[in-house]
């Protein structure tokens, strides 16, 4: 079997390194492949059929939709070529999935395109030799339909994409095509371009007013540094920040990381209590437990529910002791600089948040009814054998769970952020060094000499002054921009 296969396509229409990865479906119950991908996806668009749109098999494709956040997905209902009378039957289509969705506690407002690979052809190639008549049929009838009622509302294209009542309204793009590509264009930019973009330009504001500070010491009377500094102290202070990072961002994780799992321990507990209780009233009112079969959906949302309080828990603490490191080296700044600290804002680096892990999309053994049901029957006079190995197995599944969330996708997530912040504390802690080594007139000629002349120090400074303003005022623009949008 072919477990995976790589192309590589140059094409203009993807400016930035852009990845695709095509599963061969979420009706897999082990969801063995997708697992591999889902996990790092900033955008997952999950293709369901007009015909079947939530049938039986798609249970995996629940635990996908609970597990991850509503930014990231797309929900493509495709074949709407083949609907008897699609203008009718998608609105129905419509409000079954998003009464599915919210019953499952999942938000609606889950964007869903309808549409057709059939009729996407005849829109990017503009042939209908290949399309079957019957689909060229619905397609004028929808359109017709479309335009009446668009005529007679007045809503036309104004409405948001991919929800209600504009996916059942729509008068262009039937095919679903264009719609998708502003979806998915929307998404990346709001979830990976901003945030990337507004990164970029904090760390680039940071290079430039380092540039000015190390570049202004070299030029006397350019920079004033406070007398009688003792800038070995200064040094001295960014290094204890650096070993108070070691030892307090891992009790920081390990306490938000702890308070998760006991959360998600605990619905695993009240999960064997509920079904054990089922299982005994089944018993005492002399019905077959043969029938019996586990509810994991409350099981699900609780320990999704419990992994995204810790993700924005998580967040929000180590953002907040990137903000503290960040004001602290403002200080020793302000200190260093004798009253021209304005000259030098740091500002603290972009948090990544942490994605959704494999582990809640992953099916559990108890989730459907298996052999060792008849085993049980086979031995028990009663529900206690069933109630005990439903306790074995599902404490068994508890502690693989937890496990493999703890020491995989945490651990991983953790180092990162705690690598971008030692990163960030090491750049400062080489400034401080390199305003140490030219400190006094000599070493200012000899930095002088190294960089050229003082008229080219000069232009130097006014082009990175000039730049630094440049980099502020784009970085209040994209920042403001992502809020307002988020919005």
């Amino acid at each position: 079997m072919t477990k995976a296969a790589d192309l590589y396509i140059d094409s203009a229409d993807y400016i930035l390194p852009t990845t695709i990865s095509g599963t061969p479906g979420v009706n897999d119950p082990f969801l063995a492949r997708e697992r591999a991908t889902l996990g790092k996806t900033d955008v997952c668009v999950i293709v369901l059929s007009a015909n079947q749109a939530f049938s039986t098999v798609d249970l995996a494709l629940m635990r996908v939709l609970m597990a991850m956040k509503a930014e990231q997905i797309i929900l493509f209902v495709n074949r709407v070529d083949e609907l008897e009378n699609p203008d009718v039957q998608i609105p129905e289509i419509d409000a079954f999935i998003r009464g599915v969705l919210q019953s499952k506690g999942i938000r609606t407002r889950v964007p869903i395109i309808y549409g057709s690979a059939v009729w996407a052809e005849l829109a990017m190639r503009g042939e209908q030799s290949t399309i079957p008549r019957a689909a060229l049929q619905r397609l004028m009838l929808l359109a017709d339909a479309r335009v009446v009622r668009a005529g007679k509302t007045g809503t036309g294209d104004k409405l948001h994409l991919g929800q209600p009542p504009y996916s059942t309204d729509k008068i262009r793009d039937l095919s679903g095509i264009s719609e998708l590509k502003n979806l998915i264009t929307h998404k990346s930019v709001m979830n990976v371009g901003a945030p990337f973009a507004a990164d970029v330009l904090v760390r680039a504001t940071d290079v430039a007013q380092q540039s000015i500070i190390l570049l202004s010491d070299t030029l006397d009377g350019e920079l004033k540094i406070r007398p009688n500094l003792d800038m070995n102290a200064m040094i001295a202070r960014m290094q204890r920040l650096l070993h108070g990072l070691e030892v307090d961002f891992p009790q920081l994780a390990t306490t938000i990381t702890e308070r998760m799992l006991i959360k998600m321990s605990t619905a695993f507990r009240e999960f064997i209590d509920h079904e054990s209780a089922r299982l005994r009233d089944m018993a005492l009112d002399g019905n077959r437990m043969t029938t019996w079969s586990p509810d994991t959906d409350h099981l699900r949302t609780e320990l999704n529910n419990a992994y995204h309080a810790f993700a924005t828990e998580m967040s929000e603490d180590i953002g907040a002791i990137y903000e503290r490191t960040a004001n602290s080296i403002s200080a020793i700044y302000a200190e260093i600089l004798d009253g021209q600290s304005q000259l030098f804002s740091v500002q603290a680096p972009q948090l990544s948040e942490p994605k959704t892990p494999p582990t809640l999309m992953r099916t559990m053994s108890f989730d459907v009814k298996t052999s060792w049901i008849g085993s049980w029957l086979a031995k028990a006079t009663g529900p206690a054998t069933m109630i005990k190995r439903l306790n074995d197995l599902v404490t068994s599944e508890m502690v693989n769970f937890l496990d493999e969330l703890r020491n995989e996708h945490v651990s991983d997530f953790v180092h990162a952020a705690r690598q971008t912040l030692h990163a960030f504390l090491v750049e400062h802690l080489e400034t401080l060094q390199k305003l140490a080594s030219v400190d006094g007139a000599a070493r200012g000629n000899q930095a002088r000499q190294k960089l050229g002349t003082e008229i080219e120090v000069r232009k130097r400074l006014v082009s990175l002054k000039g730049l630094l303003s440049e980099l502020q005022a784009q970085t209040e623009a994209v920042v403001a921009d992502f809020r307002l949008k988020r919005k």
